[in-house]
């Protein structure tokens, strides 16, 4: 038997390399995951798919030959919005009700593991470590930036074509760039970039979330805590969105950050004050 992660890879490659229309290419490809699904461990088989697209195709872009791919002022490429599309599609999806990890789930639909899998996403970012540790150094290997900003525009753009919701990540991101002590180099540019496309492309998610101030029953608001600088309450609210614009605009003003830096942080300004 193929272990599912070579399967996964194996399917995820051709749909990208696929020549066919992208509808044919996503269906073929839908029907290809569920024929996996059911010919290996159940959980094994989702972990590994989800696992294999979320922290090894998405981020590979980025090391490719691949021309098309543009950084500025946030990344773009045909590749990107194509496994983009295919998630969309498998929300779309009804095949049948399974089990994934002890919780009863609707393959595609739910997007059974995808949550989990993007959560530890954040334990490869570059300039913090992982959502615990802050790193000890500034700047950041240029290639693991590039990875890290297309892994983060691929998430994003999910949350932004609601296949996915906002919950906490954006705060983290955010928490990082604006609310912590942050040294002067790469490592700012990248978190600040981040922050800047969160809001950018979703600003107006994240202040529909800030203006209701409604705080979530379960579990979310523990991840939501501040960051060492900003002493305001959890989750989303005006105080903290009012904290996070005057953030940007001090970053803005910084001759440490970068012209490609500023251009995103710009975008993102023009959006808050639209909203």
């Amino acid at each position: 038997m193929i272990p599912p992660y070579l399967m996964a890879a194996s399917i995820l490659g051709s749909y990208i390399s696929s020549s066919s229309p992208d509808e044919e290419a996503v269906a073929e490809t839908v029907q290809q995951l569920t024929q996996g699904y059911s010919a290996t461990p159940k959980d094994d088989f989702l972990w590994s798919f989800w696992n294999t697209l979320v922290t090894k195709t998405v981020p590979s872009l980025a090391e490719s030959d691949d021309e098309s791919l543009k950084f500025g002022p946030f990344p773009s490429s045909p590749a990107l919005d194509r496994l983009v599309l295919l998630v969309k599609e498998l929300k779309k999806t009804e095949v049948k009700e399974i089990e994934a990890w002890g919780e009863r789930k609707i393959l595609w639909k739910d997007l059974p593991l995808f949550g989990p899998q993007v959560r530890e996403l954040w334990d490869k970012d570059p300039t913090i470590g992982g959502n615990k540790t802050v790193a000890p150094v500034a700047d950041v290997d240029e290639t693991e930036a590039k990875k890290w900003l297309v892994s983060m525009k691929f998430i994003i753009s999910l949350v932004r074509e609601e296949v996915t919701e906002l919950d906490h990540l954006p705060v983290w991101s955010l928490r990082s760039a604006l609310e912590s002590e942050s040294t002067p180099g790469g490592k700012r540019d990248v978190s600040a970039s981040v922050a800047a496309m969160w809001l950018a492309e979703c600003g107006d998610k994240i202040w529909n979330k800030c203006a209701t101030g409604e705080e979530p029953d379960g579990p979310q608001k523990q991840f939501t805590k501040q960051g060492k600088l900003y002493g305001g309450p959890v989750w989303y609210n005006k105080e903290r969105w009012e904290f996070w614009k005057q953030g940007l605009e001090k970053l803005k003003g910084d001759g440490m950050v970068g012209q490609d830096t500023k251009d995103r942080i710009a975008q993102a300004l023009d959006v808050m004050n639209r909203v």
